[in-house]
């Protein structure tokens, strides 16, 4: 029988090839005064620039570690002692920790910062021990068990430990200078290292972590004056703090201009929150999960602070340059386990949330990575469940976490909606260029070649706004010859034209990202209403043949999705109605309504205990002496508030992705265009709707009379 060899090599590869950067190294050795029930920690860089005389200390007050511990764990590769401890949930004794270094190697970290590693270790049973181990004189040796550790008792008069407790790593021979810059980046990342963030189960104060880090640089201490988090914080425009547990969402919204903004703009702050709510992931298949689907992740707090970074805004704040240098520096969303940091999640381009690859399809609806500073904490009981690289980079890409990863992405979204309403009042209030966007255009394509005239553009932008000049130019004949042209002002040509007139600005700003979005927000929907006022001929139809058409299209997912539909018309047509309508575009319009019924009737009624709740209900209606047609089901309804907005163009209470907001859009269009309307209705309008089964959406289309 033969067995493995360990090269001493294998020092040098744990340390310089496993971890990635200076800083995580660093960031290991201070897990381990975690680990050590310590309170604080102290990382002294000493001479930097000179690697011959230079050296780096961590030093913390924790237990420290007796003989064996050094002899039979500190020693021993690859140990398992910690992990065994959050198997079994062992907590430290003082501050009831869980360990956050579980592999068994972190130590090794210290070899990708320096030759020499120094340790004074001391504990109260018995008292302090010194072990020096050089990588330089290890590796002359071929295998790790060749490599002897001599380990001194230190007298207790010439202790080098000054607390009755701690441990003291000193790590010299540096590998390579640490300029001001390096350092400088060493305390931003310290300053992150712990939680900052306020959570609900901490009573809303700033967490006491009962763990601190210092950083201590005489060389370039005025530079590591560095601003508060809490500073930061008091400047964010919008904030969100959550709890999520077993698939229910409890949040706290707040839109929080400062005193010279509100002040400038007659804004006020506004707060909303809801207790308890289904999450919606992001897909259209099942968005809400059974609560044992999150049951591995636990409890999930988290808080998030979004800043509004336009010039327009930072002009109320005096403190402008110091936010914009902290956002840069500091954005993203962190994830925190135990209140310690979880890296490399937050740092600058990782987009582990996709926000960025999000704000490239639609700028104006997600927030970006620069704009937003948060913080997610997850339970240290989650240790075997999202369980993190060996490099120490992230967590590993499984299935929980990206189950973890998806269910952030959905609170974001609740958060991002919320945002946008007050955002969209705040650009009204201070962007007069905005404001203009408002007001109807009379020839924007005119607007838009007088700039592009002006302007030095790409050849693809130059193809794509002639393509937007053929599109503009062939819907506005559709239009005219569908007989739509006598329309004041309709919702089609305004919309459309703010959307130009948003491309125009876009164009002279040279905002590249920019107009390459406002060209496909123009072409889509140009073309989504050329499609609707295409030839459409409005003839005579009978009611009941247009339901049967209904049935017919909806049928099949009406089964997949066990949902029961009720028509009493179909049921009771002897005195059949007609009703003259352009059939394509009112069957359009109902499918729409329909299809909105089905998705959220799967929010609602996601259990399949409750598959027999998914109920949709189509009947003919006189609504004040006019022909109507009513749908109305059994989800969850409509949000409160103004129900105007949610016809207006890419305006959805989906998340983002599920739906693009203009269904209701193209709804409202198609009613105008043949002088009706479509309207929203409390239940108890309609007397032959039995409102203990149809509580949700209830929706009508309108016709002349």
């Amino acid at each position: 029988m033969n067995s493995f060899k360990l090269r001493a090599r294998l020092l040098k590869l744990l340390g310089e090839e496993l971890i990635g950067s200076s800083h995580l190294a660093i960031f290991e050795l201070v897990k381990n005064a975690y680990d050590a029930d310590a309170d604080c920690v102290d990382v002294n860089i000493d001479n930097p620039m000179n690697i011959e005389t230079g050296f780096i200390s961590i030093k913390d007050n924790g237990t420290g570690m007796t003989l064996d511990t050094i002899q039979n764990k500190w020693l021993e590769l690859g140990t398992d002692h910690k992990a065994i401890d959050v198997e079994n949930q062992i907590l430290t004794p003082k501050y009831k920790r869980l360990p956050l270094g579980a592999k068994g190697v972190g130590r090794f970290a210290a070899y990708k910062l320096g030759n020499i590693l120094t340790v004074y270790t001391k504990t109260k049973q018995e008292g302090e021990y010194r072990l020096r181990i050089s990588l330089e004189e290890a590796l002359k040796n071929k295998y790790i068990e060749d490599v002897k550790v001599s380990i001194e008792k230190i007298d207790k008069k010439n202790s080098h430990i000054q607390t009755e407790s701690g441990t003291e790593v000193i790590i010299s021979g540096l590998l390579n200078p640490l300029d001001r810059r390096t350092v400088i980046y060493l305390n931003r990342e310290f300053l992150t290292i712990m939680s900052p963030f306020e959570y609900w189960g901490y009573k809303n104060k700033i967490i006491d972590n009962s763990f601190k880090i210092n950083l201590i640089c005489n060389e370039y201490e005025n530079d590591l004056k560095d601003v508060s988090v809490s500073d930061i914080i008091k400047s964010s425009m919008y904030r969100f703090k959550f709890i999520f547990e077993d698939g229910k969402l409890s949040y706290k919204y707040k839109f929080t201009p400062n005193q010279q903004l509100q002040s400038a703009t007659k804004l006020e702050e506004r707060t909303y929150e809801e207790k308890n709510v289904d999450l919606k992931l992001l897909t259209k298949k099942d968005p809400v999960k059974e609560p044992f689907y999150y049951k591995n992740l636990g409890k999930i707090e988290g808080t998030f602070y979004v800043y509004d970074l336009d010039s327009k805004i930072l002009q109320y704040y005096n403190n402008k340059q110091t936010i914009k240098d902290y956002t840069k520096m500091n954005s993203g969303v962190r994830v925190y386990r135990g209140g310690v940091r979880v890296y490399n999640y937050g740092i600058i381009g990782n987009d582990w949330l996709q926000l960025d690859q999000g704000r490239i399809d639609n700028p104006t609806e997600i927030i970006s990575n620069r704009q937003i500073i948060g913080g997610i904490e997850i339970q240290p009981t989650t240790m075997n469940i999202l369980r993190e690289k060996t490099n120490r980079e992230g967590f590993i890409e499984d299935e929980e976490y990206e189950k973890f990863r998806e269910t952030i992405i959905a609170i974001i979204d609740v958060f991002s909606k919320l945002r946008n309403e007050d955002k969209e009042h705040l650009r009204t209030a201070t962007d007069d260029k905005y404001k203009e966007t408002l007001i109807d255009i009379k020839n924007p394509m005119d607007e838009l070649k007088k700039v592009i005239s002006e302007e030095k553009l790409t050849k693809t932008v130059h193809k794509q706004l002639i393509k937007v000049e053929h599109s503009y130019n062939q819907m506005r004949d559709v239009m005219l010859k569908s007989g739509m042209a006598g329309l004041s002002t309709t919702l089609a040509i305004h919309e459309i034209e703010k959307t130009l007139l948003r491309l125009k600005y876009a164009i002279r700003d040279g905002n590249e990202d920019l107009i390459k979005i406002e060209l496909n927000l123009a072409l889509n929907l140009i073309d989504g209403t050329s499609d609707l006022f295409k030839k459409d001929p409005v003839r005579k139809y009978k009611i009941s043949e247009l339901f049967q058409d209904v049935i017919r299209l909806s049928e099949d997912r009406f089964q997949r999705h066990n949902i029961s539909f009720i028509c009493p018309y179909i049921n009771n047509s002897r005195n059949d109605i007609e009703l003259s309508l352009p059939k394509r575009m009112i069957l359009s319009s109902i499918m729409n309504l329909i299809d909105n019924s089905i998705y959220w009737l799967s929010v609602r009624w996601y259990s399949k205990q409750n598959f027999n709740k998914k109920k949709i209900y189509l009947n003919f209606e006189i609504i004040e002496g006019k022909p109507a047609i009513l749908v109305a089901d059994s989800g969850p309804g409509f949000p409160k508030g103004d129900w105007a907005d949610l016809f207006r163009p890419f305006i959805t209470t989906k998340p983002m992705g599920v739906g693009m907001g203009l269904g209701l859009y193209y709804t409202k269009m198609v009613m105008d265009s043949i002088g009706g309307d479509v309207s929203i209705f409390e239940q108890t309008h309609f007397s032959s709707l039995d409102r203990n089964i149809f509580d949700g959406a209830t929706i009508a289309l309108i016709f002349k009379e």
